[in-house]
């Protein structure tokens, strides 16, 4: 990771942490201790995107509570959030996990909450109608 010439990707413990809290708190994503390369990886990366010179100047931009400092935070977080989550989700596209789904898991679900005629679906992290109307169709089916 380091070579000669080149910053080290590695955030001090304490700044890793205070990142870590202060993505909890604004996007109630969790940073686990297997991940903390990768994120302070990309915290490097977004740092210097913003052309700071330093994480702990970026943390100063993400926290920025007034005027111009604000605009620049909420500009970026979303750019922050991009870079830690997995846009792509290939649940509903493996046709074995939707078969699975249709055959077996809905209706041993129908099944035992047939008193009630009640189902609750979530799809959870959709970012789009099409995987809702795919589990959609595979609850109506």
């Amino acid at each position: 990771m380091m070579t000669s010439g080149t910053p080290s990707l590695v955030l001090a413990p304490w700044l890793l942490q205070s990142f870590a809290q202060l993505i909890a708190e604004r996007t109630g994503l969790d940073i686990l201790s297997a991940d903390s390369t990768a994120v302070c990886e990309k915290i490097w990366a977004r740092t210097q995107a913003t052309q700071q010179l330093f994480p702990a100047q970026y943390y100063q931009l993400l926290t920025g509570k007034a005027g111009e400092q604000r605009a620049a935070a909420e500009t970026e977080w979303p750019q922050l959030i991009e870079s830690l989550t997995n846009p792509e989700s290939y649940f509903f596209r493996d046709r074995g996990q939707i078969s699975v789904l249709k055959h077996h898991i809905l209706p041993e679900l129908i099944m035992r909450k047939s008193a009630e005629r009640k189902i609750t679906v979530c799809s959870a992290g959709a970012q789009g109608a099409r995987k809702l109307t795919q589990s959609q169709f595979c609850c109506l089916s």
